[in-house]
């Protein structure tokens, strides 16, 4: 074997040596990376130690749309239902007088110390002024209180095994009322189609069960002044409703970071942004809520 033979062999195993160190390298990069966003997600109320896990009453506030439910009829579809059925002019008009009423809302809402309405919340203003007897209005409020119809069974099976692990539960929620009871009728006819015992069915009936506790559930309603999230107003009136005291721990699960920011900073102690179930299930565990030999810090821990 000559000069260049060898020098052949060196380069190739060189060459082999740097590509097997890079996947390596980015292998750890990913997993660390990975590893991180068991947090990045969970932010903590300044009044949140470690140890509350194992020593008060956990309280869950529960996000409906795009958490519990999988479809959801958000601002691109209700948007379009209003030009499409409330007989709101397409195009830059039709823009134009869709935010003149926001503005003229807002303005309102100022006055009553109220933060500014959202553009998806315009269709809660929408729904309350609308004429039934108006055919082009009625198709607007059907297509409004459709919503979401399937239960994600991940979020059922996590919420019926809290509620076995002694934990309580409750809606906090922009959903409207009328769109919460499509999804009790929906709920009660499929569950009557289950078997008895099925696992599912009980995993079903916990989720009904939280939809239909009006005493504990918060959401946009005349008695509360149509606040929604992340107005604090509506954090404040779920903690009063659910009796938060010193022997309480809150949690708030919602898909929109905003949300669970406001949460933390208006006085619940954790609040978790959702993406799946599967990610949520990991994250309650390295909480604490489920067994578990590893277990999440608090940036503020005490």
């Amino acid at each position: 074997m000559n000069y260049f033979s060898y020098k052949w062999i060196v380069a190739v195993v060189l060459g082999l040596s740097l590509i097997q160190t890079s996947d390596t390298s980015q292998h750890r990069y990913r997993r660390n990376k990975y590893a991180q966003n068991y947090t990045k997600d969970v932010y903590f109320g300044s009044s949140y130690v470690n140890d509350q896990v194992k020593t008060k009453k956990i309280c869950f506030a529960w996000d409906l749309n795009n958490v519990v439910f999988t479809k959801v009829f958000g601002a691109k579809q209700f948007m379009k239902a209003a030009f499409a059925k409330f007989g709101v002019v397409p195009g830059l008009i039709g823009l134009k007088n869709l935010l003149a009423v926001k503005k003229e809302i807002n303005s309102k809402r100022r006055k009553e110390g109220l933060g500014p309405l959202a553009w998806e919340h315009l269709m809660y203003h929408l729904l309350r002024t609308c004429d039934p007897a108006k055919e082009d209005q009625a198709r607007f409020v059907q297509a409004c209180i459709e919503g979401p119809d399937t239960v994600d069974l991940g979020v059922a099976a996590l919420i019926q095994e809290l509620d076995d692990a002694g934990h309580t539960k409750a809606v906090l929620s922009n959903m409207w009322e009328s769109n919460i009871m499509v999804q009790i009728d929906m709920l009660h006819t499929y569950i009557g189609q289950l078997e008895e015992r099925s696992i599912e069915r009980v995993m079903l009936q916990s989720v009904l069960d939280m939809l239909a506790d009006i005493e504990h559930r918060t959401i946009p309603t005349l008695e509360n002044n149509w606040v929604h999230k992340t107005e604090k107003e509506v954090y404040q009136l779920f903690l009063i409703k659910n009796k938060k005291d010193d022997h309480t721990l809150t949690v708030f699960i919602d898909d929109n970071r905003a949300n669970v920011q406001a949460a933390v900073e208006h006085g619940f102690d954790i609040g978790i942004v959702f993406t799946n179930a599967k990610k949520l299930r990991l994250v309650l565990t390295k909480l604490e809520f489920f067994p578990s030999e590893v277990q999440l810090v608090s940036p503020v821990a005490a």
